[in-house]
């Protein structure tokens, strides 16, 4: 995954917190300084934010640049959903959370 949605992704500065912050810093060992690429649903822009400070709990993050991005599928995906246990959703989902 190259981005991370957040709501309030086109402001100039940002706080990351929770679940958030776990993954960015713990999941994909993001440092203090380096730029992230964020996104929010509201429109075409990617941010690139810059990591200005680190905590244990929190981050903060200064916006750098704002590109429009428009992202389109090569092909059309259609997936067929059949009726089957609880259990198997679970494991099916990170994977279609991939594909997008």
């Amino acid at each position: 995954m190259q981005y991370l949605y957040h709501k309030e992704a086109n402001t100039p500065t940002l706080q990351l917190k929770g679940d958030e912050h776990r993954y960015i810093f713990k999941v994909r060992r993001h440092r203090k300084g380096e730029v992230i690429a964020l996104r929010n649903l509201g429109d075409n822009n990617i941010y690139h934010y810059k990591i200005s400070s680190l905590d244990k709990k929190e981050a903060h993050l200064v916006l750098v640049k704002s590109e429009e991005l428009i992202i389109k599928a090569k092909k059309n995906l259609h997936i067929g959903w059949c009726i089957i246990e609880p259990k198997n959703i679970e494991k099916v989902l990170p994977t279609l959370n991939e594909i997008g």
